[in-house]
């Protein structure tokens, strides 16, 4: 038999997802507690319950998507020795990641630079810092694979 908590933990994993593949297709202004509902059979309070406001919600997709592009990229890429294997290793699971799973749903970190490009606040800070974790991760990398002698001396580890 299944506990309340672990029926309350699968609502927010699908809240979450749908709202994911909502934002990456439509922008996250398109997230909407009632729209969010309507599009999984749920009562507004009951999305309401396990997200709270909309703007919560927001940022609660940034965060899952950040969590789930690590987890995809980063966390399988770190177990390779550090230098040009960790590069290639990153290379490819970030195009696999955008075969798999952007292509379908689309990228949050490229719509996101288009819908808050001219606005302030705490949904874009997000998705820069998301942004630029991941060029400075990637430029660290590089810098290793410098290091190691895998790469020229001379390569510009910002391109």
């Amino acid at each position: 038999m299944e506990t309340k908590t672990h029926r309350s933990g699968l609502t927010l994993a699908a809240i979450l997802d749908t709202a994911i593949a909502m934002a990456t297709a439509e922008g996250l202004e398109s997230l909407t507690v009632g729209e969010l509902a309507k599009r999984l059979g749920l009562s507004k309070s009951g999305v309401f319950s396990r997200i709270g406001s909309r703007e919560a919600l927001q940022k609660a997709v940034i965060e899952e998507y950040d969590r789930r592009f690590l987890q995809d990229v980063f966390v399988p890429a770190m177990r390779e020795p550090r230098g040009l294997p960790r590069l290639n290793a990153i290379m490819r699971l970030w195009l696999q990641r955008a075969r798999d799973v952007e292509i379908q749903q689309g990228c949050l970190y490229c719509a996101g630079a288009f819908e808050f490009d001219d606005r302030d606040g705490p949904l874009r800070d997000m998705l820069l810092d998301g942004i630029r974790a991941w060029r400075s991760a990637l430029k660290r990398t590089v810098i290793q694979a410098i290091d190691a002698g895998h790469l020229l001396p001379d390569t510009d580890a910002d391109q």
